[in-house]
């Protein structure tokens, strides 16, 4: 059994979280969102993408480890969307906590909330059909 918390590994865990977070950072700093509307629902696309790219991870090295048994590929795939959904509520929730408690404007309206969601399930949609086809592609090779 592969020790669970290898450097690698967290190390490619937080790669794609951390450079998402710096991209807002930067995003903010120069106040990107205010003067190009579209620039939220990219992010959120893209919040999407990273995130089923961590939980795709996850699953792939809980598998390696023999934590769990290898799901087949329906279930691999339901549980990665299934999540990422869930990420992207979680993460509406902590923007109206935020905008509740302190005093930040991140929601505009409800059409903007749902938005948000949408364009995370999107964003992870996508990865994964590149997924998929990175996998058959190495299949094939």
């Amino acid at each position: 059994m592969k020790r669970f918390f290898s450097i690698r590994f967290i190390t490619h865990f937080l790669l794609f979280p951390v450079l998402l977070l710096a991209l807002h950072f930067v995003v903010l700093t120069y106040d990107i969102y205010a003067s190009i509307p579209i620039a939220d629902d990219f992010m959120h696309l893209l919040g999407g993408g990273v995130s089923a790219s961590c939980i795709i991870l996850m699953l792939h090295h809980l598998q390696l480890c023999k934590i769990i048994q290898v799901l087949d590929s329906i279930i691999f795939y339901t549980l990665t969307a299934s999540l990422t959904c869930v990420i992207a509520v979680l993460w509406e929730v902590i923007e109206f906590i935020s905008d509740m408690f302190m005093m930040t404007t991140t929601q505009i309206g409800i059409f903007d909330t749902l938005s948000d969601i949408v364009f995370g399930i999107i964003g992870s949609i996508i990865l994964l059909i590149l997924n998929h086809a990175l996998e058959r592609y190495r299949i094939y090779t």
